[in-house]
């Protein structure tokens, strides 16, 4: 149980730092800003996977000593809540990735012209 919830201070912790990374990418001067605004964006792809992880061990909390089927509402609830934003995510960088590639045809089209 101590375990699970020292994984997520470890992560939360390595985030920050992380985080701290990006800024200080973003904020310098005369290099690129792209790789600061890559690693910021990547920082905040695993803070939504870190608020996911930490759903989950609250949702187990202490299940192991408790019998099981008490928790079952609550990992339901927990489940379609997390199938859901699932669900948001894949549809948001699917159509990214259809932009992008409509855009690159476009492109290439443009090029071969």
């Amino acid at each position: 149980h101590h375990n699970r919830r020292y994984t997520v201070i470890a992560l939360s912790s390595f985030l920050e730092a992380f985080q701290k990374l990006a800024d200080l990418a973003l904020d310098s001067k005369g290099g690129p800003k792209d790789i600061g605004s890559s690693l910021t964006r990547l920082c905040m792809r695993h803070k939504q996977m870190e608020t996911q992880l930490k759903l989950c061990i609250n949702s187990l909390g202490d299940s192991l000593v408790l019998p099981i089927q008490e928790k079952m509402d609550e990992w339901k609830k927990n489940v379609v809540a997390l199938d859901k934003e699932h669900s948001k995510d894949y549809k948001k960088l699917y159509g990214e990735v259809k932009k992008s590639s409509g855009e690159s045809i476009k492109l290439k089209k443009k090029y071969s012209k």
